[in-house]
């Protein structure tokens, strides 16, 4: 396909679409405490890649210097979860609506 970014997938209002098994992809986007410059990553940003809470205990702290999240920290993440176009994670975003 001449459209195909990979030669798999069509990307379509921030998705992947993948035409033959017809599927849709949400990207979910690298958790980090950083800021962004210009849209983009600093070189050297600390990215989470762990799978526990423990692990994202140990990465919150070491991040921030031994402390815990902070307010602004939880809204700022909340407001930049992801681009969800459809709709398909309204009840898991709900789930953290409640938790704030």
């Amino acid at each position: 396909m001449d459209v195909c970014e990979d030669g798999n997938t069509v990307g379509i209002g921030g998705m992947k679409w993948y035409s033959q098994p017809d599927l849709l992809e949400i990207p979910i986007p690298a958790f980090h405490l950083s800021k962004k410059v210009r849209g983009r990553l600093v070189i050297g940003t600390d990215v989470f890649d762990g799978h526990t809470t423990e692990e994202l205990d140990k990465y919150v702290k070491k991040a921030n210097n031994g402390l815990n999240f902070t307010s602004r920290q939880i809204f700022s993440k909340y407001g930049s979860c992801f681009f969800d176009i459809l709709g398909k994670y309204v009840p898991f975003e709900n789930i953290l609506r409640i938790d704030l």
